[in-house]
């Protein structure tokens, strides 16, 4: 997986050694991931690109378009 779109606050599932498991992106720095492993007992603290399985992308909730646009709106 290529890293270009992995962003801090993120969400990536990580296999270091036959290890699979979930983990908060932190930052990147020199071509890998630092990361905080959501699961108890896992030390890890980076991953490389082919290490990374799957990625959650953390985004906003998309802004309204003002009152023409705002869907359900009644009034």
């Amino acid at each position: 997986m290529q890293l270009a779109s992995v962003r801090p606050d993120d969400i990536v599932r990580v296999n270091k050694k036959g290890r699979v498991f979930e983990a908060l992106v932190l930052g990147k720095r020199k071509g890998r991931l630092e990361i905080e492993p959501l699961q108890r007992g896992i030390t890890y603290t980076t991953a490389s690109a082919p290490e990374v399985i799957c990625h959650w992308a953390k985004r906003g909730r998309p802004r309204s378009r003002g009152p023409a646009g705002r869907q359900g709106a009644t009034r």
